[in-house]
C-alpha cells in the first residue's frame, strides 16, 4: 500500500527533506576533493541535483499522472554515479547512497516502483564496470554489486510490508475512533472533522445546507421499562432505517446518547424539512421522534448552526414531540 501522490503539496517536504539531510551528511562526511582530472562529471551531476530538487518544489504534482512523481527519485541514481565518477570510482564513498532511492520507494512507492528502484539502482553500479571497467571500476567491484542485489530487495521489501502494516493499523485506529461503536454511525469527533468543511464548501460554491438535531422520544422511559439492551436495539434500528433513507452525501452521526445530527449538503430548505420528517416517520411502529432543523445563513459558524437546530429541537420536543420544526 502507498501513498497515492507522495509529492503532494502537503507532504512533498516531509517526504523530501530527511533524504536531502542524508546528502548533506554524506557530503559533510566525505567531502569530494579537489578534482584533478576532468571536472565535468562533478558539474553534471550538480547541474542535475539541482534540477531534480527544482522539478520536486515547482512542479504542480497534482495535476500529472501519479506515476510521473517516480520520476525524480529516480533521477538520483545518475546523479550519485556521476559523484562516484568523480569521486574515484568503486573507492568512492557516495557508493553507498544508492540505497536512498530504494529507500524511499519502499516508503512511498508501490511494489512496482520498487522493483524499478531496484533495477535502476543495479544498472548504477553494473554500467560503469561494463563501459568503464579498470581503474575506476575494477572487476572485483563484482562482489560489491551481488551483495547489493541481494540486499536491497530485503531491505527495500522488508521495509515496505512494515509500514503497509502500520499504515493498515492506523487506518483501523482512526476508523475505530470515528464510530459509534453500537450503531456504526459516524461519532461526534467524525462530525467536528467533516461539518467544517461542508461549510466552507457550501460558502465557496453557493449550495444550500441544512442542519437538523433529532431526539428519540421518551427514550429514558424505555430503558427504564424495557432494559437497556431494548434502548440499544431501537438505536440500530434507527441508525440502519435512516441511513437507506438518506442521499450518499448526507451525514448522520450519533451526537450524544439518544441524539442523532444529520447534515445535508446542497438540500434546500424544503426539501431538507420533507426529508427529516421522512426520518423521523422510518421508526419502528410505536416510536416516535423529534427533530429541529436549522439552515444556513450567510457568515454563520458550525457552533452557531448546530445551536440554532438545537433550539428547533427543543420547540419541537415542547411543543408536542414526534414532529419536525424549522428555526
Amino acid at each position: 500500500m502507498a501513498h497515492p501522490r507522495p509529492l503532494s503539496t502537503l507532504g512533498v517536504r516531509r517526504r523530501t527533506l530527511p533524504f536531502l539531510g542524508a546528502l548533506a551528511v554524506a557530503f559533510a562526511v566525505a567531502p569530494l576533493p579537489a578534482v584533478e582530472r576532468d571536472g565535468s562529471a562533478l558539474l553534471a551531476a550538480g547541474v542535475l541535483a539541482v534540477a531534480v530538487v527544482a522539478a520536486v518544489g515547482l512542479t504542480p504534482w497534482h495535476r500529472l499522472p501519479a506515476w510521473m512523481q517516480a520520476l525524480p527519485p529516480l533521477a538520483v541514481f545518475p546523479v550519485i554515479a556521476l559523484l562516484r565518477d568523480a569521486d574515484g570510482g568503486t573507492t568512492s564513498g557516495y557508493g553507498v547512497l544508492v540505497i536512498l532511492p530504494v529507500f524511499w520507494f519502499a516508503m512511498y512507492g508501490t511494489r512496482r516502483e520498487l522493483c524499478i528502484a531496484i533495477a535502476a539502482m543495479a544498472a548504477t553500479l553494473i554500467a560503469p564496470l561494463l563501459l568503464a571497467g579498470n581503474p575506476l571500476y575494477p572487476s572485483t567491484e563484482w562482489r560489491r554489486v551481488l551483495l547489493w542485489a541481494v540486499a536491497a530487495p530485503l531491505i527495500g521489501f522488508t521495509v515496505q510490508n512494515l509500514i503497509a502494516r502500520v499504515r493498515g493499523k492506523t487506518e483501523e485506529l482512526e476508523s475505530a475512533a470515528r464510530t459509534d461503536t453500537l450503531t456504526g454511525l459516524p461519532n461526534r469527533r467524525a462530525l467536528d472533522e467533516e461539518i467544517p468543511d461542508e461549510l466552507e464548501r457550501a460558502a465557496r460554491y453557493g449550495y444550500p445546507l441544512s442542519l437538523a438535531m433529532i431526539d428519540l422520544d421518551h427514550f429514558k422511559r424505555l430503558n427504564d421499562e424495557r432494559g437497556h439492551q431494548a434502548g440499544d436495539r431501537l438505536l440500530k434500528r434507527a441508525a440502519a432505517a435512516w441511513r437507506s433513507e438518506l442521499r450518499h452525501s448526507d451525514i448522520v452521526v450519533r451526537y450524544a446518547g439518544d441524539e442523532f445530527l444529520v447534515a445535508l449538503p446542497n438540500c434546500t430548505p424544503a426539501n431538507a424539512h420533507a426529508l427529516i420528517d421522512r426520518l423521523v416517520r422510518a421508526l419502528p411502529p410505536g416510536q416516535t421522534c423529534s427533530a429541529g432543523v436549522a439552515h444556513l445563513r450567510s457568515g454563520e459558524s458550525v457552533d452557531q448552526l448546530v445551536a440554532r437546530a438545537d433550539a428547533a429541537l427543543l420547540a419541537a420536543k415542547r411543543g408536542g414531540r414526534a414532529q419536525v420544526v424549522s428555526g
